[in-house]
């Protein structure tokens, strides 16, 4: 099992000044595949991942897809709101 909270322990020391999350949408291949939603203005896919490299994380831990939004949608608590980021990964990621 993959801890997505360590994946995102990893893209904060990567990327300080920005927000990042992920979550797992369905996957017909593989039955699940790893989605980053950032603040990041222009995400890069290979510098992100070899960034993610550079600091331990094996290829499964490595985003497939990844979105840059203005905000990561909040809680009222103002925790990240994932249930939400969990759908719109259901909604721009072909299963």
């Amino acid at each position: 099992m993959i801890s997505l909270n360590a994946i995102e322990v990893k893209l904060a020391e990567l990327y300080p000044d920005h927000l990042h999350a992920v979550v797992a949408a369905p996957d017909k291949k593989k039955g699940e595949q790893l989605v980053m939603f950032t603040t990041l203005p222009k995400p890069d896919r290979k510098e992100i991942a070899s960034g993610l490299k550079a600091r331990g994380l094996s290829d499964l831990m490595i985003p497939k897809a990844i979105f840059a939004l203005e905000a990561l949608p909040l809680l009222g608590s103002g925790k990240t709101d994932y249930v939400t980021l969990n759908r719109m990964a259901v909604d721009k990621v072909p299963a």
